[in-house]
Parts: structure tokens; sequence; C-alpha cells
């Protein structure tokens, strides 16, 4: 039994490992562990205004009005196919890399609903035509969210991204002066210190 034990948990290791290579939607995203297929989540309303009032006077005792988003769950799964001459021979790495490829197969499918779930109900966006590419590319971004009165903590790019960050005169010139540390604090401090996730492109 202890045998069995060790090697489940051997094997969620090396599912999670493969998972972790891929993990960018659960990093980045606020996650709710939900108990029910499907059901309500809590949310605050939208920011208001404090009203004047005269000295001595009565101060209303409001609340926030709380409104719900309804969620339902779904279901992604992949098996790995481990076959009695791969054990035979011996083929650790191999049989490895089949356990790995089940939790990589699994966070991408999340790491895809996630993203078409933002895309599709995106209130706004910054359209990154012509010179808008690069540094102003992601301040413009920024923008957008700022302006709906919330504090981003991560954004995630695309593989072209980098290469069009550090193609942007923006970064080049201020390269240009010999320490890494102007770049940081030029590009990336500004942001207010969001983390960074690079999504595959696959």
């Amino acid at each position: 039994e202890e045998i069995n034990t060790l090697f489940r948990e051997q094997l969620l290791e090396t599912v999670m490992s493969g998972a972790e290579r891929r993990k960018i939607a659960r990093d980045a995203a606020n996650v709710i562990n939900a108990d029910t297929r499907r059901g309500d989540v809590p949310v605050g309303q939208d920011e208001t205004f404090a009203p004047q009032v005269g000295e001595g006077s009565e101060i209303r005792d409001d609340r926030e009005d709380y409104d719900t988003i309804p969620f339902d769950t779904k279901k992604f799964a992949q098996g790995a196919r481990i076959t009695a001459e791969l054990i035979d021979h011996a083929f650790v790495d191999v049989i490895e890399r089949q356990i790995e490829y089940v939790g990589a197969a699994v966070e991408n499918a999340i790491n895809r609903e996630w993203f078409n779930t933002l895309v599709d109900n995106a209130s706004n966006n910054f359209d990154t035509a012509g010179s808008d590419q690069g540094v102003p590319a992601i301040n413009g971004a920024y923008g957008e969210v700022d302006d709906d009165d919330f504090m981003p903590d991560s954004f995630v790019t695309h593989p072209e991204y980098r290469t069009t960050l550090f193609d942007d005169s923006n970064i080049a010139f201020a390269n240009r002066a010999g320490t890494d540390d102007v770049v940081r604090e030029r590009v990336f401090d500004p942001l207010l210190s969001v983390t960074h996730y690079g999504a595959s492109s696959s």
C-alpha cells in the first residue's frame, strides 16, 4: 500500500511538472475554487462618490450593492498511453514525457479557454496597428485598463511581443547606455511591476 501511495504521488508530481511549464491563466488570473459545477460569484458595484453633507447633518448609512456573475464549469481531460513495451524496455524518460504531456495538454486547454473568454468579453481594446507597437502598445493597453479603474498585476503576451518590443527605439536607444538598469527603469518599472507571462504561439 505504501509503494502504491508513493507511485501515485510521483505520478501526480510528473503530471504537475508538465502543467507547470504551461501555467499562465492560473497564475495571471484570480482563481476561485468552485465546489459546484454551476453557481454565482459575488462582485462589488462600480465606484461611487460620497455625497456632500452639511455640518451636523445626518450621514446616510449606505452599503455597497453587490452583484453576482454566474459561472458554468467545464471539464478537460487527457490520457497518455504507456505501452507494455515501454515498461519492458524501461524507457523511463519516454514514460515520464508521456505523463508530462497529460499535464501540459490540460493546462493548455485552460489557457485557451481563458484567452477566448477574455477576448470575447473585452469591453475595450487598444489598436496596435502602424506605429502603435512595442512600447506604445503596452502603454496604450495599460491606459485602457487603468481607465477602467482596475489595477493590473500581470500581462500576457504573444511570442512576437518580445521581438517587437526590443526593436522599439525607446528601448534600443536606452540600451546604448551600456547597462540593463536603464532599460528596466525606463521600460519595465513604469508598468507598476506587473508580472509578464509569455504565452505559447500554439
